[in-house]
């Protein structure tokens, strides 16, 4: 049994949420997160294109995607 499970959590509001703004804060997070993620992935394919050309550049794309795969998939890891 964890810890967590013998202590309910008493601060959570009725829907569950935690603090009166927790949605209003959890979408402006996702909304970043995707508005710089694609901005990321833009400079990436570009930078990827300036160093490779079009013969190179999905290779290195490539080595680039599997690299941020894995921090990526670092969070739902923890």
């Amino acid at each position: 049994m964890k810890l967590k499970d013998l202590i309910p959590l008493k601060e959570a509001n009725p829907d569950g949420t935690v603090s009166p703004d927790e949605d209003r804060k959890r979408e402006k997070l996702v909304k970043d997160s995707v508005k710089n993620l694609k901005k990321m992935v833009d400079d990436i394919k570009r930078q990827a294109y300036k160093i490779g050309g079009t013969f190179r550049s999905p290779g290195i794309r490539h080595e680039v995607h599997r690299e941020i795969k894995n921090i990526v998939d670092d969070l739902l890891r923890k």
